[in-house]
C-alpha cells in the first residue's frame, strides 16, 4: 500500500485543481486557501516520499508532472477570478508575458521526447509560485508578487528547452 501513496498524493492534487475552480468562484477565500495549502503540501510531499521509500516510477513521475502543470497552470485563472478587477489589472503584462512563452515552449515540448524533467529550476519556480500566490490571495499582492514567479518561470522552461535540445544532441548507440 505505501508504495500507492506517492501515485495518491499525484492524483488528489490533480482532483484539488478542479474543486478550487468551483471554490474560488463561490467567494470562499479560507476554504480556497485551505485547499490550495493541501494541493501544495501534496506537490511538496509526493517526490520526496517516492525517493525516502524508494517507489520512484516513470508513472510516478508523469502524475507528477501533470498534476504540477495542472495546479500551477491554475493559478493565474484563480487569481484572475478571485481577486479584485483593479487588482487585477495590474498583472495583465506578466500574465500575457507568461502565455507566450509558456505557448513557445508547449510547442517546442510536443516534439521532445516523451520525458518530463524534474529541475531544480522547476522547483524553485513551483516554489515562487505557491508562496507568491499565498501572498495574493491573502490580498497582499505586489508588482513582484507576479514578475518573481513570472521570471522563474520563463527561466526553468528555457533550461528545460536547453536540457532537452541537448539529450537530442548526444551520440545514440547502435545495438
Amino acid at each position: 500500500m505505501r508504495r500507492h501513496i506517492p501515485n495518491l498524493l499525484s492524483i488528489s492534487r490533480m482532483l484539488l485543481t478542479v474543486i478550487l475552480y468551483p471554490v474560488i468562484i463561490s467567494g470562499d477565500r479560507t476554504l480556497f486557501l485551505t485547499l490550495f495549502l493541501i494541493a501544495g503540501l501534496t506537490d511538496a510531499i509526493d517526490g520526496y516520499l517516492a525517493r525516502k521509500w524508494k517507489v520512484q516510477s516513470k508513472l510516478g513521475a508523469r502524475l507528477d508532472s501533470i498534476a504540477d502543470y495542472a495546479f500551477m497552470g491554475s493559478v493565474p485563472i484563480w487569481i484572475v477570478l478571485g481577486t479584485p478587477a483593479s487588482i487585477v489589472q495590474q498583472y495583465y503584462l506578466p500574465f500575457i508575458i507568461l502565455a507566450v512563452v509558456s505557448a513557445l515552449y508547449l510547442i517546442v515540448r510536443i516534439n521532445a521526447p516523451a520525458t518530463f524533467y524534474h529541475l531544480h529550476s522547476a522547483k524553485l519556480a513551483s516554489a515562487s509560485i505557491y508562496i507568491c500566490a499565498i501572498i495574493i490571495f491573502m490580498g497582499y499582492g505586489r508588482q513582484w508578487t507576479i514578475w518573481l514567479p513570472t521570471s522563474l518561470v520563463i527561466l526553468a522552461e528555457i533550461e528545460e528547452l536547453a536540457t532537452i535540445a541537448g539529450i537530442n544532441q548526444l551520440p545514440r548507440r547502435r545495438p
